[in-house]
């Protein structure tokens, strides 16, 4: 059977871009773009979107669009390096300090490979090797790859989850541009196989990092597992941030969602602190309530 493909086209490789070119594909056919034509991984933007809940298939080779804004409504930023594309909104979420972890085929011999090409590593403990490709610390271990984002890298979005979903995106975005430069995939039997090791989440120009920030003061919040929650200015954002990953996600949601319902219901400055002191005692109960979740399913 002949499949009536759009009109064949190079596409610019890019999170965004490549999201948009599958869904204008859609519309246009009800197919995916030509996928020799795709710069990138066809099956890894198909897959998150489907995820996601973006595209659905509803047939052989048949394919709909069931929810396009959460791709056209967010875009992603930089700081540092780059102009800023749009302005700074309070309490937006801004994720950086990134480290992701990749599963390889193995065992794989990296310093032959390396040395094949001509390209340049240093050698660190227990026989991994380290390459910078385009201010990207890269990490090749025996059965995986450790990927190190610039400090001058972040994403940005109106709520947490998209931009950690951006974030996602900028990954996708540099894995086939450092295959390139490498010259041999990073794929665990032919699929792009990652976790997100690390990552901060700072809620921008927050009302509370403000005002520690006006007085000179430093906020560091800890619990019984250590320091979880900071107020940082650094590139003058007055960030809250939330920094221990495993828990990180749900502690910055929470804390998003109470600073914007505190725009639409202001109150006294006398009833803040109290109501602070309440939302910390809330995270912390939602982190205890998946610890013990996590610990009943553990035994089962």
């Amino acid at each position: 059977m002949k499949h009536n493909y759009p009109a064949k086209r190079t596409y610019r490789k890019s999170g965004i871009n490549g999201r948009l070119i599958i869904i204008n594909s859609i519309k246009e056919s009800g197919k995916l773009p030509y996928s020799k034509s795709f710069k990138g991984n066809l099956n890894n933007y198909v897959s998150l979107m489907r995820h996601e809940g973006i595209i659905k298939r509803i047939g052989y080779g048949v394919w709909e669009v069931i929810k396009e804004h959460t791709v056209n409504s967010e875009a992603p930023m930089v700081t540092t390096k780059h102009l800023l594309v749009k302005p700074v909104k309070s309490d937006d979420s801004r994720v950086h300090n990134l480290m992701f972890k990749l599963k390889v085929d193995s065992p794989l011999n990296w310093e032959a490979r390396l040395q094949a090409r001509g390209l340049p590593f240093d050698r660190l403990r227990y026989g991994v090797l380290k390459v910078v490709f385009d201010g990207f610390k890269v990490w090749l271990c025996r059965s995986s790859v450790i990927i190190y984002f610039p400090s001058g890298i972040d994403f940005r979005a109106s709520s947490v989850p998209v931009s950690l979903r951006l974030a996602v995106n900028g990954l996708f975005s540099f894995v086939p541009r450092l295959e390139a430069y490498l010259g041999f995939t990073l794929r665990y039997n032919g699929l792009l196989v990652w976790s997100m090791n690390r990552k901060h989440i700072g809620l921008m120009k927050n009302s509370l990092s403000q005002l520690y920030a006006k007085e000179g003061k430093k906020l560091k919040v800890f619990d019984d597992r250590g320091l979880w929650l900071v107020a940082d200015d650094s590139f003058n954002l007055n960030e809250l941030e939330a920094v221990r990953t495993p828990t990180n996600q749900t502690e910055a949601e929470i804390i998003q969602g109470f600073f914007n319902d505190l725009k639409k219901n202001p109150i006294k400055p006398s009833e803040f602190m109290s109501m602070l002191t309440g939302l910390l005692l809330a995270v912390n109960g939602v982190k205890e309530a998946v610890k013990s979740l996590n610990d009943r399913v553990d035994r089962l």
